[in-house]
Formats: structure tokens, sequence, C-alpha cells
């Protein structure tokens, strides 16, 4: 996302003195950085009303990204800020995110169960009281396992009706002689369709509007303060 500010700052510059004009793109540039930083301080901050964060680096700083700008971008200078992460720019924009042709050939989608139901997510179910799921239990990994006689759960790839599953079964203990039922964990799809639930881009420029202004006027009055 390039953050754009529109400004007569050309005009600016043949109206006010000598020292002022020399300071405008300098100026203009700390000011643009100034309130990408904000905006990215601020949608760090909103970014958990709109989807669950399970990866540990979304909540760092460097999960949204600010590319500087710099005087000698004159007369357009701009700074970009944005999502590197894949689903979570999808969050934002909205749009189809595909499934890569390495691996299953098809992103494994948590399968839906009723909650009122006494139904768990797949993420509960493998990794009870942590956020996301470790690497050991993702679908790819569980298909891999061999299935041992002291194995507690085994774990099948499904076809029915043209659509896979990844699902799991509790095998029989010492307490107990009876084989749990089949659960779900994962549909396999081709492509997802993800809508926009983030408004990234009307918050960010939203704050752009109102705090551009201010924060180049501040920039400005401390450089032509320094320059004499």
């Amino acid at each position: 996302m390039k953050i754009s500010v529109q400004s007569n700052a050309k005009e600016i510059t043949r109206q006010i003195g000598f020292f002022a004009k020399e300071q405008v793109p300098f100026a203009l540039s700390q000011a643009i950085n100034d309130v990408a930083n904000e905006a990215r301080t601020h949608q760090l901050a909103k970014r958990v009303r709109y989807f669950t964060m399970r990866t540990t680096w979304l909540r760092k700083k460097g999960a949204i990204r600010v590319v500087r700008s710099h005087k000698r971008q004159w007369p357009d200078i701009h700074a970009y800020i944005g999502v590197p992460d894949t689903v979570a720019a999808l969050v934002a924009t909205g749009g189809i995110r595909k499934a890569a042709s390495v691996g299953l050939g098809s992103m494994a989608v948590p399968y839906s169960r009723s909650r009122s139901a006494g139904g768990r997510s797949a993420r509960e179910l493998l990794s009870p009281q942590l956020k996301t799921l470790r690497e050991r239990v993702w679908p790819k990994r569980l298909l891999a396992l061999k299935v041992k006689k002291r194995s507690r759960r085994a774990y099948f790839l499904i076809k029915s009706g043209g659509t896979r599953y990844v699902a799991m079964r509790q095998r029989r203990g010492r307490r107990t002689k009876k084989t749990q039922p089949l659960q779900f964990l994962y549909v396999l799809k081709s492509r997802v369709e993800i809508p926009q639930t983030w408004p990234f881009e009307k918050q960010v420029g939203n704050l752009v509007h109102f705090r551009f202004q201010p924060l180049f006027a501040k920039r400005l009055e401390a450089a032509v303060r320094i320059m004499k």
C-alpha cells in the first residue's frame, strides 16, 4: 500500500522564505515517515479485532512493514506501508488464495463442527492449550506418520464425493476397548475465498488525512529553526 499525500508543496516553496524553501523536501519526507509509523502502531493495536493471530511473528512489529521515504524523492515523496503475510493481507483486501502445487497440492482448512454439539477444532484436538499448531502435527506430517501397535491415534486421508478430508481415529486403550468414532480435522481445498474483514486501507487513509498536516507543520518549523 502506498501512502499518497496530495499537497501544494511546490506552491508553498514560492511563497515562503529561503530557509524554509530549502527545508520543504526534508520536512515533507519526515512528516510522511511520521504518519506511516503512526499508522503502523495504530494498526498493530487494532488488528486483533479482525482476525485471530495464531502465528507468533504476526504479533511483532515487523508484521506491518514500513518502507520510509527520503527527501531525494522530491517532488514525489512517498512511503509504503503494508502487510507481508499473504493470509493477513487477504484479510485486509479480500480475495482468493490458491494452493501451492507442492505437498498435498491443496490447502488444509479446519473442518467446521458444531460447538453446541461439543465439537472441537483441529487445533484444540491436536495442540490443546496452544493458539497455534506445532509443526509436528501439521496435516502433511500427520499423514506421513506410520501407525504402530502402540499408537493412540491414527490419521487418514479420506475421499468422499470428490472432496478430500484429513481425519483422526482414537484407538482402543487399556481402560476402554471401544474404538472412538472418526473425527474430521481438515477439508482439503484447491482455493479458498477470504472475505475482507480488516479495514486496513480505510483506517490508514483516515489517519493520514487527519495527522499529516500538523506533523508537516511541526517538522517544517523545526527544520527552519535549526537552519537559522
